[in-house]
């Protein structure tokens, strides 16, 4: 089991850690990880590939639209206490929550995976099986809501 600790952003009630700077809540209701900046950082700081224009992802209150990207390189903790993803599946969206930059996706510790949070210690700890994390693979809800693995390979993305 990879044990991943995150100091919690301790002005907010939920589970809020900083990723890349920003806030980024944890989110066992989004199924994607969804980020609110700039179409040119995302190019330029996670050379972001567009993947589809019109993304329908749940999470964003519900349901919201937003644009599909491949981020080639993707982490959130710190030094060699992090989680680390290469060519994840992110959403570009509005987030319509005060102080939030960017919603984690239960895609990114699900399959098994789970976290818990250390009100005492202001941490929450991402407990994920070592045989689910696997830097190209990632966890999808599909339209009848059953998780499936999606594996990038060869350039493109393919259920498991």
């Amino acid at each position: 089991m990879i044990e991943v600790v995150s100091n919690l952003c301790t002005e907010f009630t939920n589970p809020v850690i900083r990723a890349y700077g920003l806030h980024a809540l944890v989110d066992s209701g989004a199924q994607l990880t969804i980020i609110d900046i700039g179409e040119d950082a995302i190019r330029e700081t996670f050379h972001g590939v567009l993947l589809d224009s019109n993304c329908k992802p749940n999470g964003i209150g519900g349901t919201g639209t937003g644009k599909l990207y491949r981020f080639e390189h993707f982490q959130f903790g710190d030094g060699a206490n992090k989680l680390e993803f290469d060519n994840v599946l992110i959403v570009v969206a509005s987030i319509p929550i005060k102080g939030i930059d960017m919603l984690i996706g239960s895609s990114m510790y699900t399959g098994g995976g789970s976290y818990t949070v250390d009100t005492a210690e202001n941490t929450i700890t991402f407990h994920i099986p070592e045989t689910n994390y696997n830097a190209k693979k990632l966890w999808i809800r599909n339209t009848i809501g059953q998780w499936k693995m999606i594996d990038y390979q060869e350039g493109k993305w393919v259920f498991l």
